[in-house]
């Protein structure tokens, strides 16, 4: 491409450039020196600029990575040079020589996104050369109150397990923001997981992949949207396309019509140039005067006296080239740019509109195609408008159904179902009669490999033996090679269906199970440890110390001291806080204070989280399932699964690439007795009958209507294992596609599918609003919820009563003991008072030597002895 636009360029030269011709458009011929460069290596990038500045370079147009741009900047500003890049532009850079090519995508993205209605969506990208910061759409989501999910590929090698979360948290809305052969990988992965249905939308972002062929991802029902630059209907477009001479080249790519755009910018910055009286011989030669030079790797280099005019040149120019309008800012940023949208449909890619930039007010100009989705009964062929078209379905619940008294009717009064008054709702818009008409042979429509020809529905429209077909007929790319498809009215999957399990038994502890056994304990030895650390702040801080007596003491007496905070008062402290009653007594020190404090704050919280949690805990019915999806049934062998012996289930197990299938289809295949069944009856009659032995892998509609017939003891778990939907069957090319596929996207739209589906599913439930157990509030507490805390009730009070027994008779021990004491002591003082009066008497008796005051002395000294 950069060779062919040289060569036009150049074919405009008439006259060589003179000094006679200033002050008209000149003309210019360029020489070009091409190089091949490693552009993520600085150091090589470096290399060849230097090259190409001692070869007098005047402008470089090149690639860049975000590895060398800042050695591209640093060096373009040194020596004047010019860079025109056609790559990505990259964060903002005080540069004065490079210009982009590359419109900054970032603007358009966002505005692009808000004006689609998106509340919220997810950014998948996949390194640091992206369209769409993720600093700036987060920031333009908190500013416009939108929500966004962000997910980094880099360093990700396999892409499914983040397409499985996304399915599994059920993010609709996506903008991949990715390499092109990421993105293709992307849309491999998830045509094989099933996610191309009409819940989810893709934006991608590489301007290349609406080159690629995408046509094998166009029979799902998703939207695909896929943005590009190049503008098809300008007539330089078809000019480029006839000046190739490689017969390969059909088509001018989004890199190729930048770098083609490059050139001719920087062509027509050159002559503005060259118009304005500038000559580049004289001034290469003043340079060459001139002493001051600047060292480019060991070599004298000057810089372009010239290369600021060049540049301001350059921004300048105003064109319409391969990319649209052509025009920049003064930082060398693309501005009132337009990009095209296309969606992805069954004729392939079609574009529904354009964003054009709007530098003036800020934000861009969305133009979308409408079509009206509702006024289409003019699009009917007259030749329909007075004939009965035959809709051949089959009889299926809830589907079609006969009534019960069908053989008293006629006509289409003789059945009821989803698709019967689906064909309701179509013939309000698309306005035409019909006649529905059971399938004769009962089949849905395969192909016979020996002969080619189709059984079933399938075969009746495709041998035109009937107009349409409406009935629960799965989407598959076989069925769309012969017979053309609507969008789907109804989005399926591959699901599991259980034996419901029984209710799990009541835990007469089940008050304990708010909280982890380890959190238990930590609590315990939490509650030893601060009454410990209570006791031994109270032993050590004076504070807590009191008088025992308040009689009044003398300076020689000792104070009988005592503190409350023993190691029982502090144990008793502890537990009065943790279960919120409180406590007489309390902290009179400061340290004290600060373990109560504390205690009481962790006692807060964790009291708190326990009361949230209870509630749960006992009034929601625990029904534990032992599967929780497909990888659980591949690990296990004790629950043996199946599907039917033919049909697009089984084919899927059979054609999936991915591990966890293979091995699932491995361990069916190899089960003795079969664990294939000829009918969707006879798998759920097993499923029923296996006490939770057997899984039964089938269609999700059907396992949800299921669950909800009686005797109501079946259950779906785990997501869908696929993502297909149900369609309408037309003939190829029939006049009725466009109308009827319309009418299909306006009941949609209008939330009529939906509403169809629940009357038929839910609100004529056999089983209630929750599968059976008819609850539609929250059940009462019974005993067995609260059994243990009585438990623990008449434990405490046995205790307590043990504790008063244990308690009386210690001190009936104790006051036996010291009455025992207390007699002894008395018996003692008798017999020493005794003693004393034998003592007196004999002392009267003797003569008194010293007189009256002797003998009180002697009596007195007795007493103190």
């Amino acid at each position: 491409m950069f060779k062919l636009a040289l060569k036009r360029h150049n074919a405009q030269v008439v006259l060589p450039f003179s000094p006679s011709s200033l002050g008209s458009q000149p003309n210019l011929r360029f020489r070009v020196f091409l190089q091949t460069s490693v552009i993520n290596d600085t150091f090589t990038m470096a290399q060849e600029f230097c090259n190409h500045m001692s070869q007098r370079t005047h402008t470089i147009i090149g690639f860049w990575k975000a590895s060398s741009m800042n050695a591209i900047i640093s060096y373009s500003d040194t020596f004047n040079i010019p860079w025109i890049t056609p790559s990505l532009p990259l964060p903002d850079q005080p540069t004065k020589h490079v210009i982009n090519l590359h419109p900054k995508f970032e603007t358009f993205l966002l505005d692009f996104l808000f004006k689609l209605g998106w509340k919220e969506f997810t950014l998948v990208y996949d390194q640091k050369e992206v369209h769409l910061p993720v600093k700036a759409a987060i920031a333009f989501c908190l500013e416009r109150g939108l929500r966004i999910q962000v997910r980094n590929l880099a360093g990700v090698d396999n892409i499914l397990p983040t397409l499985k979360e996304i399915a599994c948290k059920k993010e609709y809305k996506v903008l991949f923001d990715v390499s092109l052969q990421r993105s293709m990988q992307t849309l491999e992965k998830i045509k094989i997981m099933g996610m191309l249905s009409m819940d989810y939308h893709y934006i991608f972002s590489d301007l290349s992949l609406i080159d690629q062929d995408l046509r094998q991802f166009a029979y799902g029902a998703s939207n695909l949207t896929f943005l590009g630059l190049v503008d098809k209907s300008f007539e330089l477009y078809d000019s480029v396309l006839q000046g190739q001479t490689n017969p390969f080249f059909n088509t001018v790519g989004s890199e190729s019509a930048l770098i083609y755009d490059a050139f001719t910018a920087m062509a027509s910055g050159m002559r503005q140039v060259i118009a304005e009286g500038l000559v580049f011989e004289t001034e290469i030669q003043d340079e060459i005067n001139r002493v001051e030079r600047v060292t480019c790797h060991q070599m004298s280099i000057l810089p372009l006296n010239t290369g600021s005019e060049i540049s301001k040149a350059i921004k300048e120019v105003k064109f319409q080239g391969l990319t649209g309008n052509v025009e920049f800012d003064q930082q060398g940023q693309r501005i009132n740019y337009s990009v095209r949208i296309y969606a992805l449909d069954r004729l392939g890619l079609n574009s529904i509109g354009t964003w054009t930039d709007s530098s003036e007010e800020g934000d861009g100009i969305l133009e979308l195609n409408d079509v009206d989705l509702v006024d289409q009964s003019d699009w009917i062929l007259e030749s329909y408008r007075n004939e009965t078209l035959i809709v051949t379905t089959i009889v299926e619940e809830p589907y079609v159904i006969r009534k019960p008294n069908w053989q008293e009717l006629e006509g289409n009064d003789r059945f009821e179902g989803f698709c019967v008054d689906l064909l309701k709702e179509i013939t309000k818009i698309a306005q035409i009669q019909y006649r529905i008409k059971p399938v004769d042979d009962g089949q849905y429509g395969s192909k016979n490999d020996k002969d080619g020809t189709w059984n079933g529905m399938i075969g009746e429209v495709k041998y035109q033996k009937a107009h349409m077909a409406v009935a629960p007929l799965t989407i598959t790319s076989a069925r769309e090679a012969v017979v053309d498809f609507t969008k789907p009215f109804m989005t399926l999957g591959i699901s599991i269906m259980i034996k419901k399990p029984e209710k799990q038994n009541y835990n007469i502890f089940s008050f304990l199970d708010p909280l982890s056994t380890e959190i238990w304990i930590c609590i315990v030895f939490a509650y030893v440890g601060v009454s410990v650390v209570l006791y031994l702040v109270s032993r050590f801080s004076p504070y807590e110390w009191h008088r025992r007596s308040l009689t009044k003491v003398t300076n020689n007496d000792e104070i009988d001291a005592a503190t409350d905070f023993g190691i029982f008062n502090s144990l008793w402290f502890s537990l009065g806080a943790f279960v919120q009653q409180g406590c007489d007594i309390s902290p009179k020190s400061f340290s004290g204070r600060i373990v109560g404090g504390v205690w009481w704050l962790f006692t807060l919280i964790v009291i708190s989280s326990y009361t949230a949690n209870l509630a749960a805990f006992l009034t929601v019915d625990k029904m534990v399932t032992p599967i929780a999806g497909a990888e659980d049934l591949a690990k296990q062998t004790l629950i043996q699964y199946g599907t039917l012996r033919s049909g697009s289930t089984v084919n899927f197990f059979k054609q999936s690439p991915l591990p966890t299938y293979e091995k699932m289809w491995a361990t069916m295949k190899s089960q003795e007795p079969s664990v294939f069944v000829s009918s969707n009856k006879e798998g759920i009659a097993r499923v029923r009958a296996s006490d939770g032995k057997y899984a039964f892998l089938m269609e999700s509609t059907l396992n949800d209507y299921t669950e909800q017939r009686r005797p109501c003891n079946t259950m779906k778990v785990g997501p869908n294992i696929d993502s297909k939907g149900y369609g309408i069957a037309l003939p190829k090319g029939s006049p009725l596609y466009d109308t009827v596929n319309l009418a299909i996207l306006t009941l949609r739209e209008q939330g009529k599918l939906q509403k169809l589906k629940n009357y038929w599913w839910y609100d004529k439930s056999e089983c209630g609003a929750n599968g059976g157990s008819g609850a539609t509030k929250t059940p009462a507490l019974t005993l067995g919820n609260v059994a243990g805390v009585f438990y623990v009730l008449i434990g405490g009070m046995g205790l307590a009563i043990c504790t008063a027994l244990l308690e009386f008779w210690y001190h009936a021990h104790k006051i036996r003991n010291f009455k025992r004491k207390q007699k002894a002591k008395a018996a003692a003082r008798d017999r020493l008072l005794a003693e004393r009066s034998v003592n007196i008497s004999t002392t009267d008796n003797i003569p008194s030597v010293g007189g009256d005051h002797e003998s009180a002395g002697r009596f007195k000294f007795w007493r103190r002895k």
